[in-house]
């Protein structure tokens, strides 16, 4: 979007980021990057310790959080 701007109206974009008990962390986000490999505990400040343990779990099992239906919750 930023781009588009000053590429079309000459408009320079500037990007302020919130605290982190403010933001917004999409769920799609949060599986591609635990589905990569990341480490769990590093997401403690992102998600709510009960979906790091699911995950840790889901991982446990060979779950392929890549593959999931965002709408489907994980038998």
């Amino acid at each position: 979007m930023a781009l588009a701007n000053r590429a079309v109206g000459g408009v320079e974009t500037v990007f302020i980021m919130t605290g982190d008990q403010y933001a917004l962390t999409s769920s799609s986000l949060i599986r591609q990057v635990v589905a990569l490999g990341a480490d769990l505990e590093k997401l403690e400040p992102l998600v709510p310790k009960n979906v790091i343990a699911r995950l840790k779990k889901m991982q446990k099992r060979g779950i392929d959080l890549r593959t999931l239906d965002p709408d489907t919750p994980a038998t």
